[in-house]
């Protein structure tokens, strides 16, 4: 059975491979990777704003260990980079995070496949049609 510590171990690294995928995915020019990071980025943005800016993955790693939220290594790492309330250095973090997710946008909108992909648009005359010129978008 895997312990509690071991699981706590699993959400610091994802949480970890979350902010460094936050950071590093727009810079990959791949679309199917461009369109997951505007989803994620749109979604965390929204999580700030209606969570109180609590993190789910720091909650579930304090339960983990026994420890109050604010004493988790993964809180006291991540806290003062995303933590959006009215301080200096967190509106220069959201500020970062809308460029980044801006520049996702932008790379996307100007990709090879996704410029094709708007120009089959018209000729679409089925879900199955979409869905078949929709597939390059999401090919690596």
């Amino acid at each position: 059975m895997i312990s509690n510590e071991s699981l706590a171990n699993l959400v610091y690294v994802f949480h970890l491979l979350v902010v460094i995928f936050v950071l590093f995915a727009p810079f990959t020019g791949i679309p199917a990777i461009l369109i997951l990071h505007i989803t994620f980025c749109i979604s965390m943005i929204v999580h700030w704003g209606a969570n109180s800016n609590i993190c789910s993955l720091s909650v579930l790693e304090s339960q983990l260990r026994g420890l109050d939220r604010t004493k988790t290594f993964t809180h006291q790492l991540i806290a003062p980079i995303y933590d959006i309330s009215e301080t200096e250095w967190s509106m220069i973090v959201h500020t970062i995070t809308y460029l980044i997710l801006g520049y996702s946008m932008y790379t996307l909108y100007h990709s090879d496949k996704f410029q094709a992909f708007l120009r089959e648009l018209g000729s679409i005359s089925s879900f199955a049609d979409f869905v078949h010129k929709a597939t390059p978008l999401f090919q690596i």
